[in-house]
């Protein structure tokens, strides 16, 4: 599990029964089933920590919300640091807050300023230089994964998103989960997104103990 942000009076992640805490701030934070080893972890920057799964790796991210500049200069630091991974399979998954096309951020129903060249431009960049898939691109209708009233205005966005390299992307399994958001058991304006790795981590020794394999 992977979250942004997560703000607590202590400043760090909220507890998940059931859950182990990898790591994080109040930028990014990620867990683990309890059940398993905990992986290797890094915070790279404040907005960005790194977890190794396996051989795969998974970034997560929390790009500024108020600056195109600053995103784009997040988006140049992840790149560099992607092209050190070799060929090792990635995902990079959180909130981006850029729409990566105009057509995916909305405001009443017309294209929004928010973004522009300034930051969509290094997006591209990272995609094309890491050979990355937008995952959520080929949802057809397209998945807001954030959509609300703000001043009197509908807002409609995909600016969360799951980027995997373009040769296991055909075999991850993806979507949007909306109740996140909305009915009885929202607690964020953002969508959750839910992607499945084909990746197997060791049970913990402890759980070994109490349990047999079987």
């Amino acid at each position: 599990l992977a979250q942004e942000p997560s703000r607590t009076q202590t400043g760090l992640g909220v507890g998940l029964v059931g859950w182990a805490p990898v790591g994080g701030n109040d930028k990014v934070f990620a867990w683990i089933d309890s059940r398993l080893e905990l992986p290797r972890y890094e915070l790279i920057e404040k907005f960005w920590q790194r977890i190794e799964l396996e051989y795969l790796v998974v970034h997560n991210v929390y790009l500024d919300a108020y600056h195109q500049r600053v995103r784009a200069a997040q988006l140049e630091q992840i790149q560099l640091a992607i092209m050190d991974e070799g060929d090792r399979p990635i995902v990079i998954v959180g909130d981006f807050n850029i729409a990566p096309h105009p057509v995916d951020g909305l405001i009443d129903g017309q294209i929004s300023g928010f973004n522009s060249e300034v930051d969509r431009e290094p997006l591209r960049r990272l995609l094309d230089s890491g050979y990355l898939v937008d995952l959520g691109y080929s949802m057809k209708p397209s998945q807001w994964t954030i959509e609300r009233e703000l001043q009197g205005r509908k807002v409609q966005f995909r600016c969360d998103l799951a980027l995997s390299s373009d040769y296991i992307a055909h075999e991850l399994k993806w979507h949007c989960d909306h109740s996140t958001r909305s009915g009885v058991e929202a607690f964020t304006d953002h969508s959750g997104l839910l992607v499945d790795l084909a990746v197997t981590i060791p049970e913990t020794k402890h759980q070994f103990e109490l349990f047999p394999r079987e």
